[in-house]
């Protein structure tokens, strides 16, 4: 199937989690956290804390017809509740309820509201969740920040019956008219006995375009990213990695996952500042590094989300 990272969404509805397995087999796991203003799903602080140290989301399934304010504070006050790190941890606002009896752009109106009140207490705007034809029947897209939001659409093959395995709808999935990128594809609603929704996660076009270099043997490029915060991913032959990174005064550069030749540091690097005969990624006072200690130069690609 596609290279892209792979991620699931999980709520109530899969029971009981082994939570390393998840880890070590996923990129990322959205985690339902609430509906409206007064439900919260009843496996979300479990499935939340499970997922400490992962790359992780928590969704609200969004009621239009009610109070869109009132839904945005109860899935920040949820999540903030169950321990969060807005550096690191994305809301995700799930669009596809019908029958709101409401006009396109009220709906675009109280989705933006929730949107605006999410990037006040978090520093960033929220993911949204939906598919073509829901959006295009639903919304009307005429403001930027609806247009160039990060978008997680569905797009998938009808399920398969038990025991079948429905394999991953390739991406990109159908966008809304309008809508020219996205971040999250998901792929698949569900295969056989208790599988959960599969996603995989793509570059952003506008600003974060495939970049490829050469660095020499004790080399190192050095660059500055779009974003403080976000994820830079590397190849290089066989060899890859999938960077988590925040490149502020108290820098972090974590591994999500990396083959076995690849380091992450957060200091300067200046071509003999990493182990030999390896390759180091490192984030540092507003810059990422890539340096090269493999024997030879290499020819790598990466880019930043």
């Amino acid at each position: 199937m596609s290279a892209l990272p792979f991620g699931i969404d999980i709520s109530k509805h899969q029971g009981v989690n082994d939570y390393a397995k998840m880890k070590a087999n996923t990129s990322f796991v959205f985690v339902k956290a609430t509906e409206s203003w007064g439900y919260t799903d009843p496996k979300f602080y479990a499935n939340w804390t499970g997922l400490i140290g992962h790359n992780r989301g928590a969704y609200s399934y969004v009621w239009l017809s009610d109070d869109p304010l009132r839904q945005a504070n109860h899935l920040i006050d949820i999540v903030t509740q169950a321990g969060v790190d807005w550096k690191y941890d994305r809301l995700v606002l799930d669009l596809e309820k019908s029958g709101h009896g409401l006009s396109k752009a009220e709906v675009s109106r109280r989705v933006l509201v929730m949107m605006e009140r999410i990037k006040d207490v978090t520093g960033r705007y929220p993911i949204l969740y939906s598919r073509k034809y829901w959006v295009q029947d639903n919304m009307l897209l005429t403001d930027p920040r609806l247009i160039n939001a990060d978008w997680w659409l569905a797009y998938y093959r009808t399920a398969l019956p038990y025991p079948l395995y429905t394999p991953e709808m390739p991406p990109p999935p159908l966008m809304p008219t309008g809508v020219s990128k996205w971040l999250f594809h998901q792929t698949c609603e569900k295969g056989k006995g208790r599988e959960v929704d599969r996603l995989r996660v793509k570059e952003r076009p506008a600003g974060t375009s495939l970049k490829s270099v050469a660095i020499k043997d004790d080399g190192a490029i050095n660059f500055t990213p779009q974003n403080t915060i976000g994820f830079l991913f590397f190849k290089h032959d066989s060899h890859y990695a999938i960077i988590s990174y925040d490149t502020s005064p108290t820098p972090l550069c974590i591994k999500v996952s990396a083959s076995a030749l690849i380091d992450v540091a957060t200091v300067a690097l200046s071509g003999t500042t990493g182990t030999d005969g390896r390759i180091t990624i490192s984030a540092y006072n507003g810059k990422l590094y890539i340096e090269n200690r493999t024997g030879a130069t290499i020819t790598g690609r990466y880019l930043t989300l």
